[in-house]
Order: structure tokens, then sequence, then C-alpha cells
């Protein structure tokens, strides 16, 4: 039964991608044609990065590389990325140009996204760079489709329900696929991708730079704490991050929990203060990416799941934990060593399954807004478990970060 539910989820995914590969070409193709040909400019360079928070920084390290490496042969880059992400963007890549592209909008308003094509078509790029793995045809191909550049570099690997008629319509956007690397970290891919545009891949971490106080005391630290996740089945339990966090205060008396979250995550959030007592505060949907930023380099330590804030934690170099579940794993977490630039990977937690990398198609009965098992399964005992070493070099006085 459960093979039959996963086969039909798949033959559904197939039939969407028809349908939208087939609605979106027209119109996009209508768009460009109307909004003409434009001779590409030598000298200027597009790297096309729409993507979610968590990917974001784990692409930043190796963004800021190349960027730096174009800048250096004397092109004008142009960022293409997520309007969310856009001014983190412009402060963490500054003298680059950023196009902010909403992507929800992209997909989903017409008026908007033809709009969005025909600015993209005048930035008219002699090089393009599309480093997301694995391509979209309605995103990502379509943008690169816009800009039209002579030189266009992408990967040939492609999500597995496109029909074959978007997969070859997307491929005509590029003349240079980079063959796929499957079962690999995001980081990797990365590093292969530069590497392949003649650019060494960075040895260790552009991070921010530290903006703690020199004084900081013990009275001035915090854990940070983010129990959201973007699906509710790749959520560690609320009560969980709650016992979790009582653990180290009790260890920790003079340090304080902030839990941060999205709009959407504000009751959550709340739950957990309020599991936790007087030493937490709530700042879901208080913060914007910079600010949030600010907090997880500020933090002695962050908790939180398969989301965004692991790899905030890495790219600041704050130590992190955080729990994973099977259905994209090794993809993102946990990370791979022998390639991240990041001066303090993770420690990720997770209690292994067979059906491991299921690409969240779980076999299992579950009840809608519950963690999948793989989730459901991790303990408090084993995150306090990974939480223990780092808490014992991080001495209550101690004002430096720890790495």
């Amino acid at each position: 039964m459960t093979a039959v539910r996963a086969t039909m989820r798949l033959g559904w995914r197939r039939t969407k991608r028809m349908l939208e590969f087939l609605v979106y070409g027209v119109l996009d193709r209508l768009v460009l044609w109307t909004a003409g040909t434009v001779t590409p400019v030598p000298g200027r360079a597009a790297v096309v990065h729409v993507e979610l928070l968590g990917d974001l920084f784990l692409w930043l390290p190796f963004g800021k590389v190349l960027a730096d490496a174009l800048r250096e042969q004397g092109q004008e880059v142009t960022l293409i990325c997520s309007q969310a992400c856009a001014s983190l963007v412009a402060q963490e890549l500054p003298g680059c140009r950023v196009v902010a592209i909403d992507r929800q909008r992209f997909i989903r308003e017409w008026r908007y996204r033809a709009i969005m094509l025909r600015e993209l078509r005048r930035i008219a790029p002699s090089q393009t760079f599309a480093m997301t793995y694995p391509r979209d045809g309605i995103v990502l191909d379509a943008m690169v489709l816009a800009l039209a550049g002579p030189a266009t570099t992408g990967w040939a690997a492609e999500f597995g329900e496109r029909p074959g008629l978007d997969r070859v319509a997307g491929r005509r956007a590029y003349t240079c696929l980079l063959p796929p690397l499957p079962h690999v970290h995001q980081q990797r891919r990365y590093a292969e991708f530069l590497r392949a545009c003649g650019v060494a891949p960075p040895r260790s971490s552009a991070a921010t730079p530290s903006r703690l106080p020199a004084d900081r005391t013990a009275a001035d630290s915090y854990i940070l704490v983010a129990p959201g996740a973007s699906r509710a089945f790749r959520k560690w339990p609320g009560e969980r991050f709650a016992a979790l966090a009582r653990r180290v205060l009790q260890n920790r008396s003079r340090w304080r929990c902030i839990v941060v979250g999205t709009d959407a995550e504000y009751g959550l959030a709340q739950s957990v203060v309020a599991a936790i007592g007087s030493a937490a505060v709530n700042m879901a949907g208080k913060t914007n990416p910079q600010t949030l930023l600010e907090l997880v380099a500020g933090a002695r330590l962050v908790v939180g799941n398969d989301s965004a804030i692991g790899h905030m934690a890495a790219y600041c170099g704050t130590n992190s934990v955080v729990a994973v579940g099977g259905g994209h794993f090794g993809r993102c977490y946990p990370y791979d060593g022998a390639v991240s630039p990041c001066i303090a990977m993770p420690v990720t937690v997770y209690q292994p399954m067979d059906c491991f990398g299921c690409n969240w198609i779980c076999r299992y009965r579950t009840v809608k807004g519950d963690p999948y098992p793989c989730m459901q399964l991790i303990s408090v005992d084993a995150m306090w478990a990974a939480m223990e070493p780092l808490l014992a070099v991080d001495r209550e006085g101690d004002s430096a970060r720890t790495i």
C-alpha cells in the first residue's frame, strides 16, 4: 500500500510538471519574443541563485569566491536572488548589483513573471552562472532563458519528475552543462562548479566578521532555539526543544534562551517559551534575515531542525546542534568535512532508518501535522549528548566564540 501511495504521488508530480511546462513554456517564450533580442554586453556576468534562506547560506562562501573572481577579471557582476534575501545578499556580497525576485510571485502571478523576465532580458550578460542543483524548469531554466547569455553554465542534473519535453527544452538554454554529482553534499557540488569555471573553492570560511562585544560576559550569553521548519513533518517536537533548553539553562544559570521563527511559527515558539520559563523570550516574527543573522552570530549555541538556522550558524562560526530526518539526508546535513569551508560545522543528530533518502515521500502512515518517524525517533537524550561536548569547552565566563 505504501509503494502504491508513493507511486501515485510521483505520477501526480510528473503530470503537474507537464502541465506547467506546456503553460509556462508557451507564455514565457511569448513574453521574451515581444521583449526582443539584446546584444550581450562584454564584461558583464550574471549569477543566478534564487533559493531559500538555508540554501543561500550553504552557497554564500562559494558565491563570494565566484563573485570576487569575476570582479578581479574586470567583470560587472549581477546577482539574481530571492527577494526575501536580497538585502542580506547585498550586505554579504558588496560591489555586486542585486536583482531581487519573489519566487512565489514568479510562479503564481503571470503579470509579475512577465515583468521580471523582461528585466532579466535587459541585463544582457556575456556570461551566466546557474549554480542551483538540481535544476527546475519553472524558475531556474526560465530565468536563464531570459538572460540569453552566449556562455551559460549550469548543472545537467534535473528534478526526476520533469517530463522529457521539459528537460530537452531546458537544456537548450545552456552552453555548458556539468555532469550530475549524485549522493554528495551540496557544498561539494558548489566546489566542483567553481573548479569547472577555473576558480579555486574556498579553503576556509569567508564568515561574517564577529559582531560580538569584546567584553561579553555570561550575563550577555544565550542559547538560540529555532523549533520551526519548512514542513511540519520535518519538525522535531516543540516540547523536546523546551526540555533540551531547560537542561542547558540548568547548567548555565546566567544564560538566557531566545526562540526564533517566522510569523507563522509564533504560536509554536510561544509554546516552547512557556515550557522553558522566565529565562526565555519569543522573537518569532520579529526578525528579518539580517537581524536573525546577528542573533545567530551572537549566540553561544544554536539548536534547530533540518532548516536554515544550522547553515547560518555554520556560516557565522557559531556552534550548533540540529535534529535531522532522512528525506534529503546527506544533501545538506550532515556536512562534508572534506569540502566544507565552514569553521564550525553543525553537529547533526539523527536516528538511522533503512528508508533514508526517501525525498520526504514517507512510506509510513502518519498524522497530518506530526513529524515523520525519523524525526520522532530522535530523543532529548541524544540531542543532549551532542550538546554536552560543546558546552564543556564553552566556559561560562568566556567571552570568545567557541570553535
